[in-house]
């Protein structure tokens, strides 16, 4: 990978983090059935296509960043699995502790220990799920890579996506229907191919046009999509959402492309990439404190206007869990705890 990669990665980690932050801003809102078809629920259809891009973006960094390595099983084990897993148990505990006391009832171990091992205590936890059991198949998935030109790692993703990316989409649009097989690889893992793919190719003029007609076909083919299937069905209908459709294979492969093609380090000055780079740090913690941020803000602030709402709880949101990362990022105790 070339030399600027990380301002470019850091800069697409903290727009990955912005836009799900929009994203959970937005959801009551885009599922409100007495907004359907106005203009406000169109803008949070709007925002809600691009918003769908942020995780797809975080695995697609974590592929570009992690595959590829020559690193044993074991030492990658050692190395990452005590970063995700001692947050995951801090964040479970406090979250259900919280919901607990707002709830007023008695916590209880058995309780616990059941929303624990089902993807986590609170809504949000659920990717910190999704990356555990990705880190856990990596080591071996960057061998695979390793031995591999590009050519066979994009037959690879091929063959990943094609059950719950690929053959949804045909089946949509085609007469027949076609089923051949079941998941080999977990959906999201596709995006992790990807971003290994896409930090290494060689970006060509042609690249660059493909890629904007990528993120152009992918937010029309969700905002259309999800209007359409909504106004048709009298109710929210969001079809187009789906964790691992094409329609966000398309939005996040375009938005990486060109972050990678445009976002250089010797144009940026170097207060602005450092403070990038600090921020993208931040991300991981913030990510795991947003969701209590967000349900203060939405629970204490009433906001008429939807417009206005999204807009000042995806930014106050934004801002105090990236300020509670930045805080928790100065000690050690507190990286481990948080992340």
């Amino acid at each position: 990978m070339e030399k600027n990669r990380f301002l470019y990665m850091d800069v697409l980690r903290v727009f990955a983090f912005l836009c799900v932050t929009a994203l959970h801003a937005v959801t009551p809102y885009i599922s409100a059935a007495s907004l359907v078809g106005s203009v406000s629920w169109i803008f949070c259809v709007c925002v809600n296509a691009v918003a769908r891009a942020g995780v797809p973006l975080f695995l697609m960094l974590t592929g570009a960043l992690l595959l590829g390595r020559d690193e044993g099983v074991g030492a990658f084990y050692r190395r990452r699995l005590p970063r995700i897993l001692l947050p995951i148990a801090v964040w479970d505990i406090l979250y259900y502790l919280g919901d607990a006391a707002l709830s007023g009832g008695a916590p209880s171990l058995s309780a616990f220990l059941g929303t624990v091992l089902n993807n986590g205590t609170y809504y949000h936890l659920w990717y910190l799920y999704e990356l555990l059991g990705i880190y856990l198949i990596l080591p071996f998935l960057s061998r695979a890579c390793r031995s591999s030109n590009l050519k066979e790692v994009a037959v690879l993703l091929v063959i990943a996506a094609f059950p719950g990316t690929i053959r949804p989409f045909l089946n949509r649009h085609l007469p027949i229907g076609i089923f051949l097989f079941d998941p080999l690889l977990e959906g999201y893992l596709g995006y992790v191919l990807l971003g290994y793919l896409l930090s290494r190719i060689h970006i060509t003029k042609s690249a660059v046009v493909l890629a904007c007609l990528s993120l152009v076909l992918g937010l029309f083919f969700s905002i259309a999509g999800n209007i359409h299937a909504s106004l048709e069905a009298g109710a929210p209908d969001l079809a187009m959402n789906g964790g691992y459709m094409l329609n966000h294979y398309l939005t996040a492969g375009g938005l990486f492309l060109l972050a990678r093609r445009f976002i250089l380090s010797p144009a940026v000055p170097g207060k602005l990439s450092g403070l990038m780079r600090t921020l993208s740090a931040a991300t991981y913690p913030a990510y795991g404190i947003h969701a209590a941020v967000l349900f203060a803000l939405e629970r204490f602030i009433p906001i008429p206007s939807v417009t206005l709402a999204v807009c000042v709880f995806t930014a106050a949101t934004a801002l105090f869990s990236l300020v509670f990362g930045l805080v928790t990022r100065r000690t050690r105790p507190t990286r481990l705890l948080f992340g």
